[in-house]
């Protein structure tokens, strides 16, 4: 009994030692693991975007026109700020056709010269969008600047114009490497006082320009 008594009192300092230790690791272990999950709060991304779309006229943009539907490219910038939730905002712009066509003289009475004309924009958008796991919902408001070009005889009229006008998107995000994101978009955007519409599909490249 004495010797069981006495090799209990040995062993009892080394286990609550042992203890300590595995405690004062797990101390400096929590601090480490919480001040890496803040260091990624908070993101400010950069979206390159860019597809092609067709556009639609409620009624034909010229008098010589006999169509309402075109064809272009749209190509659009994102910066947006992520925080540390569902919702980012940010600014939009770029660049996109609604429509461009061209008119011979011989074909059209009232044309002396052969005539070329593009509508093509501008967004400047204050934007917004929800990431639930990797799809992509956002919206957009804001101006519109409308770049009108001429061309005839050689000789190009621009002319511009302001609209207002909203835009909207749908897409999904693949992570081939972190802070790098591409996926496809469909985006709508519309110009209701100008009766113009545009539906574009799109592929969108995400870097997370900064992380804090």
């Amino acid at each position: 009994m004495m010797v069981l008594f006495a090799v209990t009192l040995m062993s009892a300092p080394v286990f609550s030692q042992q203890q300590q230790q595995q405690q004062q690791q797990q101390q400096q272990q929590q601090p480490t693991a919480t001040a890496t999950a803040a260091d990624s709060l908070y993101r400010v991304e950069l979206h390159l975007i860019g597809g092609f779309g067709g556009t639609k006229y409620t009624e034909p943009p010229s008098i010589f026109s006999e169509r309402e539907v075109f064809f272009g490219y749209n190509v659009n910038a994102r910066l947006m700020w992520h925080p540390d939730h569902l919702l980012s905002i940010g600014v939009m712009s770029g660049y996109q056709v609604f429509s461009r066509e061209g008119f011979q003289a011989s074909e059209h009475d009232g044309l002396e010269n052969d005539l070329s004309l593009e509508l093509s924009s501008v967004p400047i958008h204050l934007a917004f969008e929800v990431r639930p796991l990797n799809i992509r919902f956002g919206a957009g408001i804001g101006v519109y600047l409308l770049l009108s070009q001429m061309q005839e005889q050689g000789q190009i009229t621009h002319s511009w114009d302001v609209a207002y006008g909203g835009s909207a998107w749908v897409g999904y995000a693949f992570e081939p490497i972190p802070r790098l994101r591409v996926g496809p978009d469909l985006v709508l955007q519309v110009l209701s006082d100008r009766g113009i519409a545009n539906l574009s599909a799109m592929i969108t490249v995400q870097y997370d320009l900064i992380v804090y």
